[in-house]
């Protein structure tokens, strides 16, 4: 070869290896800095995975939640459909009580002439005396009659 590309050629390679002295620590920093990202890279997967877990058992949750709600709302619904037939019994109720009302009204005005116990037990007594003189009486009658019977046959 001649000398002036023998020189070139050296030129060129202490270009080169100057160029891989400035650069190969640049290289093995970058080199590094991929190693390291990668890792993070890894890193933050599996703790996407994680959270994408985590996310399953939260959405597990809101639909056991969901369905708890539902159950509730439908209690919800049945004790309103309860409290309506409650509120009905009620007012049926009530109208009777009105009906009981009028016809307790309707009773004492029928029995508002009827004496008070006090009346009725003294009217009794009396009536029983009378009637305990009248059959002493009949008793004393009939005595008389069959004396006056025995008379008028002798």
């Amino acid at each position: 070869m001649p000398l002036n590309q023998l020189t070139l050629k050296q030129v060129r390679d202490e270009i080169i290896e100057g160029v891989q002295n400035i650069t190969d620590p640049r290289f093995n920093v970058i080199e590094n800095d991929i190693k390291n990202i990668k890792g993070e890279i890894k890193d933050i997967k599996g703790e996407i995975k994680e959270i994408k877990g985590e996310i399953g058992d939260i959405k597990s949750e809101i639909k056991n939640i969901n369905g708890v709600i539902k159950d509730i709302n439908d209690d919800i619904d049945n004790i309103h459909s309860k409290i309506q037939s409650i509120d009905n019994n009620f007012i049926a109720v009530n109208e009777r009580f009105k009906m009981v009302d009028v016809s307790i009204e309707e009773v004492k005005k029928q029995i508002g002439h009827l004496p008070t116990k006090k009346e009725f037990f003294d009217y009794m007594d009396k009536m029983m005396g009378e009637l305990k003189t009248i059959r002493q009486e009949q008793v004393v009658n009939n005595h008389r009659i069959t004396v006056l019977e025995q008379k008028v046959l002798i």
